[in-house]
């Protein structure tokens, strides 16, 4: 109860901030203010899936749009989408299921996934399993979805002169998409960088990454003392 009056209070005060803020498009669609932040119309402005609710923008005006029956809770949401509890992000490489409004990973990767490996100074393993070794020191693109200079989907990284004679990775870099880079660093593995601004994985429990735009369609968890994993909304992992 007391989680669907928070609810009702954030939409009544979002209502009254919108009076005189409301901003009309070409379309004939209306923008939502909230806050110091304005949404177009259909954007989600507040996700809420401990009630399995969410604030959507439509034509001005902030809405509840309930995922299915209003008092159903511990819902899981995603890529702005929100899930019922039990349901599985089964479309990425490692099964997601929701439980209390957190996602919980299977340990396996699907055997449907390639997989390329890169470690030590160093070792690499391509998709279609070909294994050889590489001592440049440059920045270097080592996975990306299309063959230009600057793909929208990929992983690269920064090598550095290590052991005398070899490199090693010293800088990775993530990019989900035009709007997520996250910058991972061989010195501090659970502290990166998500479109600049510094972000710590905390242990325990599978975390949707954030900047000061907000959150962003990657989640992120510790799978041992000194490694992370990423898993996108582009199913980059």
């Amino acid at each position: 109860m007391m989680g669907l009056t928070t609810a009702f209070l954030l939409l009544s005060l979002v209502g009254f901030c919108c009076v005189d803020l409301v901003k009309t498009v070409n379309s004939g669609r209306k923008d939502c203010c909230y806050g110091d932040d304005t949404f177009p119309h259909g954007a989600v402005v507040l996700s809420l899936p401990k009630i399995c609710m969410q604030l959507v923008c439509n034509h001005g005006k902030v809405e509840r749009r309930y995922l299915e029956t209003p008092g159903d809770r511990n819902c899981c949401e995603f890529d702005g989408q929100m899930y019922p509890q039990g349901a599985e992000l089964s479309a990425h490489c490692i099964t997601m299921t929701c439980k209390n409004t957190c996602w919980e990973p299977m340990d396996e990767i699907d055997d449907c996934c390639n997989v390329c490996s890169l470690d030590n100074d160093p070792h690499m393993i391509t998709f279609d399993d070909y294994k050889y070794e590489w001592h440049g020191t440059c920045n270097y693109s080592l996975a990306q979805s299309d063959s230009t200079e600057f793909p929208e989907i990929g992983v690269f990284g920064d090598f550095r002169p290590c052991n005398r004679k070899a490199s090693c990775l010293d800088i990775c870099t993530f990019k989900n998409d035009e709007h997520t880079v996250i910058t991972l660093t061989h010195s501090s593995v659970f502290d990166i960088l998500v479109n600049g601004d510094p972000y710590h994985v905390k242990p325990g429990k599978v975390q949707a990454v954030k900047s000061s735009h907000g959150c962003h369609p990657v989640l992120v968890w510790r799978i041992s003392f000194r490694c992370i994993r990423l898993l996108g909304s582009s199913r980059l992992m």
